[in-house]
């Protein structure tokens, strides 16, 4: 028996007190002066510049759609985006996805700028508060793939830690199974699993944290697994759209749990 984070109970949770702070990510003006905003975890990816060392802990929030929170109708905000946060240890990033790559929503207050689909933040400034809580639970080790296939027959929730190396870095990816495969007949099993992150972008001004990019993974394999990446993708008629469309191949070392 080991101890894992499950991911369904772990959340990134964060605060905005306009009492005490001008919020610095929103698009419109909150009606109220105070909200707390939480969503489970997706996965945890781990990244590691060998060169120097550095180091950075990223929580993948799940998705939700733009809003007005506190209004009594008309909650959808009509330029919709889907939204998730990102929480490093020291920088939150907001994804954003609208229609069409390149599209933007005005920061609020007015005069603040464009909201850009890849937003950073510093996140002592942007929040009264901010944390990923992480909840570990129990788990057994799965290290065969006839044990990965009884777990899944035997409706036993999965978690996958993988090790690989990308884009100059190191990587460990802590995540959920959310969908997967299994074969009893031959002992056989392939996840299919997202959204997670993968270090695909260029290292930016906001250090290791810009270089997380959306991703789908497929593996049936504990040393090999193909990443499907978010990247623009031409969609006809010259409009680029946000798509799972790039496939980067990786030599990883993967262990497999069942949550008890």
């Amino acid at each position: 028996m080991v101890r894992v984070i499950d991911h369904a109970a772990s959340c990134v949770q964060w605060r905005v007190d306009m009492l005490k702070k001008p919020p610095t990510t929103v698009s419109h003006k909150p009606p109220r002066t105070l909200n707390n905003a939480r969503t489970p975890i997706d996965c945890i990816l781990e990244l590691t510049d060998p060169a120097t060392g550095e180091s950075d802990r990223l929580s993948l929030g799940a998705p939700c759609k733009t809003e007005y929170v506190g209004v009594p109708a008309d909650m959808w905000m009509p330029q919709n985006a889907d939204m998730l946060p990102i929480l490093g240890d020291t920088t939150f990033l907001q994804v954003k996805t609208y229609p069409a790559v390149g599209m933007g929503i005005p920061l609020w207050p007015p005069g603040s700028g464009i909201q850009p689909e890849r937003m950073f933040a510093d996140r002592a400034e942007a929040f009264d508060d901010v944390f990923a809580r992480w909840v570990e639970v129990d788990a057994d080790p799965l290290p065969t793939p006839k044990d990965i296939v009884d777990a899944t027959l035997e409706g036993r929730r999965l978690a996958v830690h993988a090790s690989f190396a990308l884009n100059g870095v190191q990587a460990r990816l802590d995540m959920p199974v959310t969908c997967l495969n299994v074969n009893e007949r031959d002992w056989e099993y392939q996840i299919d699993s997202g959204p997670i992150l993968v270090p695909f972008e260029s290292r930016g001004d906001a250090g290791l944290i810009s270089m997380a990019q959306l991703a789908f993974v497929a593996s049936n394999r504990f040393d090999y697994a193909e990443f499907l990446v978010r990247t623009p993708t031409d969609a006809g008629g010259g409009v680029l759209v946000h798509h799972y469309s790039t496939v980067v191949k990786v030599e990883w070392q993967a262990e497999y749990f069942a949550l008890r």
